[in-house]
């Protein structure tokens, strides 16, 4: 009930004529040496210290369809610390019920940032943020994302 609550003060919200929007990305900076994956639910770019996912519009992220490219990253990253950047360019959901599955499976997550491309996704992402045990931050832009977490993992080392 709370969860949809918000959702209705934030769309009451960008119906103020003074709300922000933010442009979604045409052209993602920084996937220059980046390697790239395809799924079933989307796309997974990454290289040796961290993952950017752009999931499709309208998926449900769970632990059975996330599976696959959790296992991917597991095996990329081989125990290593890593960060996670989720490009939020579509519009998708994750199953909250099923986070202390996605807690307990990656101990080497140690930077998760959201692009939160709008004001929904920045609410969503806060109600994310009491189910999850990641150090998360959201940002506007995926440079931004992209250099937190470089900087996250730079001081961990």
């Amino acid at each position: 009930m709370v969860f949809y609550l918000e959702i209705i003060k934030c769309e009451l919200y960008l119906q103020h004529p003074n709300y922000y929007t933010l442009a979604k990305m045409t052209n993602i900076p920084n996937l220059e040496g980046l390697q790239k994956k395809e799924f079933n639910i989307g796309s997974i770019f990454f290289n040796d210290t961290y993952v950017i996912t752009n999931f499709s519009e309208g998926i449900d992220i769970n632990h059975n369809n996330f599976e696959s490219v959790g296992n991917y990253i597991k095996s990329h990253f081989n125990g290593r610390d890593f960060g996670y950047i989720a490009n939020r360019e579509n519009s998708y959901s994750i199953n909250i019920t099923q986070a202390n599955i996605f807690n307990e499976a990656f101990p080497n997550l140690k930077a998760y940032a959201v692009v939160a491309y709008n004001l929904i996704t920045e609410r969503v992402f806060e109600i994310e943020d009491r189910f999850f045990e990641f150090n998360r931050k959201s940002f506007r832009s995926l440079d931004s994302a992209v250099e937190w977490v470089e900087k996250t993992l730079s001081n961990i080392e």
